[in-house]
């Protein structure tokens, strides 16, 4: 959910996050500041982002945000599971739904 949120976030917050310390979760998790910015280019650009052990070994996530009138991400919503037992494609689309249904509620 972390990076649906930043990806919907004001160009400062992004700029803070990725000038920081891009702590280590995982062996999977982004610690390149490149890598993640073009990652959240696609996120911005489809809705969807994708957690594939980046924040535990075994599993994985689909997130989209949920965004304010302003265009800027107020929370998130996400669906996780195992990685043998959850394929974060095919439940992708109904998440981006949810998301979209429930961001037209928010101020």
């Amino acid at each position: 959910m972390g990076k649906a949120i930043l990806a919907f976030s004001p160009p400062s917050v992004v700029d803070g996050v990725l000038t920081g310390e891009l702590r280590r979760v995982s062996s999977r998790t982004i610690t390149a500041p490149g890598l993640l910015r073009r990652q959240l280019a696609t996120i911005a650009e489809e809705g969807i982002s994708y957690d594939r052990e980046e924040s535990g070994i075994g599993v994985v996530c689909a997130g989209a945000p949920l965004i304010g009138s302003d265009g800027i991400a107020v929370g998130a919503l996400s669906l996780s599971g195992w990685t043998g037992r959850m394929r974060v494609d095919r439940v992708a689309p109904a998440v981006r739904t949810a998301a979209l249904a429930l961001s037209r509620l928010l101020p």
